[in-house]
């Protein structure tokens, strides 16, 4: 192969992001170097296992499931050439997501609740102390929750 022809071909294609907590409808970005490299995504996809194939840099996951291709083709040198990444893993639904958090919230109120009722006995200060103190760490669940 000449220097020309590998000049301009894609040697290095990313997915991102390739790895985390997926959700249906987040989206996938294609990229790579290369002269003008057009995109195209192949694989399954979704709780059915649906078969994916579609053009262009971003591909928009559905829920389930998913191992999907993004190939890199340069079509406009001599000889065509094109390089691929595989990315797979599985796309919740933004419904259990909601849910877990949910789930967490209440479990951090029925906390609060629990120590100020143990602690009834200590003046009103130290009782509001205490709930104000398991509130911020509430808060500070919250900010963790967002990062799932």
């Amino acid at each position: 192969m000449n220097s020309t022809v590998s000049a301009g071909c894609p040697t290095l294609v990313t997915i991102t992001p390739s790895n985390g907590t997926f959700e249906a409808g987040d989206e996938l970005t294609c990229s790579a170097n290369g002269y003008n490299p057009t995109y195209t995504w192949t694989g399954t996809a979704g709780v059915n296992g649906a078969i994916v194939s579609e053009t262009g840099d971003i591909y928009s996951l559905a829920k389930g499931p998913f191992n999907v291709t993004c190939t890199a083709k340069v079509s406009q040198l001599p000889t065509p050439c094109q390089a691929s990444a595989i990315v797979s893993n599985n796309a919740y639904s933004k419904h259990k997501k909601q849910h877990i958090s949910s789930n967490i919230i209440q479990d951090i109120n029925l906390i609060i609740i629990h120590n100020v009722l143990l602690y009834n006995s200590i003046q009103e200060q130290e009782i509001i102390f205490s709930a104000h103190t398991l509130y911020i760490n509430q808060l500070v669940y919250m900010q963790l929750i967002r990062q799932i």
